[in-house]
């Protein structure tokens, strides 16, 4: 239960919410933070998992009885649609709001970057738990905290594993020229072709790509790894057309693959698949299997977005804890603090640019339709394995 405790605040010492009954918890200080992601539209299941993530750390943390603190935590959920319209509306009624002391969002890299200026102008801090576009934390903001691994940073880190493991020496690097892909697939190109190796540049038009003609660049060059770098229902269409075409190399992909639709659609074709992303293997972190053992009872399997948003979630809540305020600019000074800030996806610092100060992906193979864990790309305080 200790160890468990530690991990719900962020750090062992975190004093951690209200009592456990309604009444009391109506009485107690309100801190609340926003959440910022699609409840309706094509990614509603995806906005749902990041507004679970939070609810079910403050579920945690309200939870918890203990002498230190009986501040109870809340979670305003905004629905923006994954539409930009309707991010840059919402996001006023966050930062107008004046009891949100944070946000947590949006889906989208493009959209978070288009709308961080706004919460930078209200010293708003915005927590994101899941867009890996590099342009996020380019910008300047000293507000915005980014919990996943960029982009440009997954492409260098799976090109080193992708040579280190000898997993091809002729290697095609297939992505679309759309919001997700080209920045890790521009650092995969550029490592591998300075340890040696053969990449080839396969880029695909975002609006029309060119499956057929791809599979027959990459059967011709005699390629012997074909990397994914972008989302999987639009580039697993290759894994059929390659295998029909007698192709038998392996397939590497992104984060963007680490997707549990891809066995039921490509069954045996998909065996050997190695990803990487930034999602920890939690079930060898007694701690963190605890609480995702809990979490699933009441909201179903945990993914990526939703673990991220959890940890999200226990950062402002060690940010409040660490200067005893709400105020928006103390708890981004707090969270900007150079002192770790446990997690149950692992344990922050942040750069002056808001990044992970350690940034790290994770290997799983797939075989068989089940995700196994390979390896960190560096060993960490977290996963020393």
């Amino acid at each position: 239960m200790t160890k468990r405790r530690a991990f719900l605040g962020g750090a062992a010492s975190l004093a951690a919410a209200a009592a456990a009954s309604p009444a009391s918890a109506q009485l107690a200080p309100l801190a609340s933070i926003a959440v910022m992601g699609p409840e309706s539209g094509a990614q509603a299941q995806l906005g749902q998992q990041m507004i679970n993530g939070v609810r079910g750390c403050f579920d945690d943390i309200n939870g918890l009885r203990t002498t230190v603190s009986t501040r109870f935590w809340a979670v305003r959920p905004l629905d923006d649609q994954n539409v930009l319209a309707n991010a840059l509306l919402v996001s006023r009624f966050a930062i107008d709001d004046q009891t949100q002391c944070g946000a947590v969002g949006h889906l989208s890299g493009k959209i978070t970057s288009q709308v961080l200026r706004y919460y930078a102008d209200a010293n708003m801090p915005l927590i994101v738990p899941a867009a890996t576009t590099d342009s996020i934390t380019a910008q300047g903001y000293r507000n915005v905290f980014r919990l996943t691994t960029k982009d440009s940073i997954e492409g260098t880190l799976h090109a080193k594993f992708v040579a280190a493991e000898k997993r091809g020496k002729k290697v095609a690097v297939v992505y679309l020229d759309g919001d997700y892909g080209p920045e890790v697939a521009a650092t995969f190109l550029k490592q591998t072709s300075g340890d040696g190796l053969n990449p080839i540049d396969v880029r695909l038009s975002n609006d029309r790509p060119d499956i057929e003609g791809a599979a027959t660049t990459i059967v011709q060059s005699q390629a012997d790894l074909v990397f994914f770098a972008g989302l999987a229902p639009v580039l697993g269409r290759l894994i059929p057309a390659l295998r029909s075409a007698g192709w038998n190399g392996q397939f590497d992909g992104s984060a963007a693959f680490f997707d549990p639709g891809l066995w039921p659609s490509y069954g045996k074709q998909i065996d050997g698949l190695i990803v990487s992303t930034s999602m920890p293997p939690l079930q060898i972190v007694p701690a963190a299997l605890a609480i995702k053992s809990q979490y699933e009872g009441t909201y179903g399997p945990m993914s990526p977005i939703a673990a991220f948003s959890y940890a999200a979630a226990q950062i402002f809540v060690t940010a409040v804890q660490r200067f005893s305020s709400t105020s928006r600019v103390m708890v981004a000074r707090a969270i900007a603090q150079p002192i770790p800030i446990q997690t149950l996806v692992g344990t922050f610092t942040f750069d002056a640019f808001g990044d992970p100060m350690d940034p790290n992906v994770y290997f799983y193979r797939l075989e068989g339709g089940t995700w196994h864990y390979v390896r960190a790309a560096h060993p960490s305080s977290y996963i020393v394995r």
